[in-house]
């Protein structure tokens, strides 16, 4: 009797998102990645901050994550809400970067596949200015 092998897949401790999460997979890689980058929350970083009256009033937004001590507003612009979501995601999402830097703040966008992948390296070049955008607009 021949015997069986069983491989186990290891899986990511950024793709282990808890069930309290409301966020995106990609949103949660990232926030994962600011802690092991030893950043701490509220201090040197916020998740799901609202500027300029949030959703609530024309002209606000509700940013993924906004890098206090750099000034940095970084966005996951996933597949699904982002990415592929069609020309007028794509208008909103240009008219929102363009209100936040009319503010002052830097607008970083990262790709959701990188964030999936490499979340320390997107998330430590994203607060240093670097954008890595690779699906705007496909």
């Amino acid at each position: 009797m021949a015997e069986r092998i069983q491989t186990t897949r290891e899986v990511k401790p950024w793709r282990r998102v808890p069930p309290s999460w409301i966020g995106s997979e990609e949103e949660y890689a990232i926030y994962w990645a600011h802690f092991a980058l030893n950043l701490t929350e509220g201090v040197d970083f916020t998740y799901q901050e609202p500027v300029a009256g949030g959703r609530l009033f024309l002209g606000g937004a509700v940013i993924d994550f906004f890098e206090i001590d750099v000034n940095i507003a970084i966005r996951v612009m996933g597949r699904y809400f982002h990415a592929y979501a069609g020309f007028d995601q794509n208008a909103r999402d240009h008219t929102q970067k363009i209100s936040l830097e009319s503010l002052g703040i830097n607008v970083i966008d990262i790709d959701g596949e990188d964030a999936l992948t490499i979340p320390i390296e997107v998330l430590y070049d994203a607060r240093r200015g670097v954008e890595r955008i690779r699906t705007r607009g496909q």
